[in-house]
């Protein structure tokens, strides 16, 4: 194993870019910014890569290049050809061991591709880091730490998790606005009025909270999906969300059917948040007993988008025809 090679890799994209980040800005300060070029799908050039890769350099100490389209990521919309890629794959590969020690190199694939050849071959030959979904515990460390001196209790962070969701980028940008109002107006604890004040309810999240009620309280659901209309929620956004939580409560009862009821198991294999599957695991004999509801309502969600935009029906359709579905619903 080659110890200046390393292979990044997600699910935690945010972790991953931090890291990056992190190491970039320590190597330039050390060895000076000429020292670091990276490289992406946008200012891909063959001949400067190599040069960075196999070259010893006379000015600079070592040198670190990071090249973040390789290995090829599942994600096909890169703007490479197959051939483009295999070609630089077998020079990299058949080059290996002609690296300069002093010669630093990162590749970053977001969620790469392991059919191919060079991440199965990197898997033996270098230094992977895998960036993982955060744990419950992680999450809620990682958001105290954030806020920093501000507190925050554990219920009031299970109601800014469940407002904001999990996405790292998102709860970073949101406890960014929270901390600079709680410091002009010298805050020193968060709230759950304040968190309402402050933070919009994210379009997934609206989804999920409809369905819970959904599941639970059909009145209160309706009532619900009438706010948010007054609201002006786009319908297309709430569609698409309702669509992937509908898809998620059919997944996790497969799962359960099959009596597997491991949540990280059932995560890695859905490639869904732990706490995604965590939140929803709460409702699963409810969700189990409205199967053929949820699997009904998700078919016919993507027909009535297909005829909302073909013109065959008119878009205050959407919301009549979900109020019409729910009566079929079981508490």
């Amino acid at each position: 194993m080659i110890k200046n090679i390393y292979l990044f890799t997600w699910k935690e994209k945010y972790l991953l870019d931090k890291e990056l980040s992190r190491r970039t800005s320590n190597f330039s300060e050390k060895y000076g910014k000429d020292s670091v070029s990276t490289y992406n799908n946008e200012n891909r050039n063959e001949w400067n890569i190599k040069q960075n890769i196999f070259w010893w350099w006379l000015f600079s100490t070592k040198k670190l290049t990071i090249l973040k389209w390789v290995p090829v990521s599942t994600d096909k919309q890169n703007g490479f050809t197959t051939d483009m890629l295999e070609n630089f794959t077998e020079y990299l590969i058949n080059n290996w061991d002609k690296i300069p020690q002093d010669n630093l190199l990162v590749l970053v694939s977001y969620n790469p591709d392991k059919r191919w050849k060079l991440y199965k071959f990197l898997q033996n030959e270098c230094n992977t880091k895998n960036f993982d979904t955060l744990k419950s515990i992680e999450l809620k460390n990682f958001i105290k730490n954030t806020f920093w001196e501000i507190k925050i209790s554990d219920q009031t962070m299970e109601f800014f998790i469940e407002k904001v969701w999990t996405d790292l980028y998102r709860i970073s940008s949101e406890i960014d606005k929270l901390v600079e109002y709680c410091n002009v107006h010298d805050i020193k604890e968060i709230n759950e009025n304040l968190i309402n004040n402050i933070i919009f309810w994210l379009t997934e999240t609206v989804a999920f909270w409809f369905m819970e009620l959904l599941l639970k309280d059909k009145f209160k659901a309706i009532k619900y999906l009438d706010q948010i209309q007054q609201e002006w929620t786009n319908r297309n956004e709430f569609a698409w969300a309702l669509y992937y939580q509908l898809k998620t409560n059919i997944m996790l009862d497969d799962y359960y059917k099959k009596w597997i009821k491991d949540q990280k198991q059932i995560a890695a294999e859905c490639g869904l948040s732990p706490q995604a599957i965590f939140i929803n695991m709460k409702n699963i004999k409810q969700i189990s007993k409205n199967w053929n509801e949820l699997k009904n309502m998700y078919k016919w969600l993507i027909w009535i988008d297909i005829w909302i935009k073909s013109g065959k029906n008119k878009d205050n359709e959407f919301r009549l025809n979900i109020k019409k579905l729910w009566l079929q619903f079981k508490e």
